[in-house]
């Protein structure tokens, strides 16, 4: 199955918090198309340092692929990594909705560092 593009996977994220809200939000990585939700975080671990510890175990730096994760308590950063490169979008939640923010760069991704 083919990668979506981040577009299509911020559309898709927009959706999921539309129906069920940013607090209850895991981080997601998409490899081959196939989704996979990273559960059962600590309350004490940081989503994510989650997400990254996922990568390096599963070297995910070598493929393409997808996440989203909750950086803060209002926002969802996601990313896409094709062909050695990252691109990352900000969904923030605002009092009347959500807004998508491109990013140049995401001050916390330290994968393949």
């Amino acid at each position: 199955m083919a990668l979506p593009t981040l577009t299509q996977f911020t559309r898709a994220t927009l959706n999921l918090l539309r129906s069920h809200g940013i607090a209850e939000y895991h981080p997601t990585v998409v490899v081959d198309g196939d989704f996979y939700v990273i559960d059962n975080i600590p309350d004490d671990v940081d989503h994510r340092d989650a997400l990254l510890k996922t990568i390096a175990r599963d070297s995910l730096m070598k493929q393409d692929f997808l996440f989203a994760v909750r950086s803060a308590d209002a926002e969802i950063t996601l990313g896409q990594h094709v062909a050695e490169t990252m691109d990352f979008t900000l969904i923030r939640a605002l009092n009347d909705g959500f807004k998508v923010v491109p990013l140049a760069a995401c001050d916390w991704w330290q994968a393949g560092r």
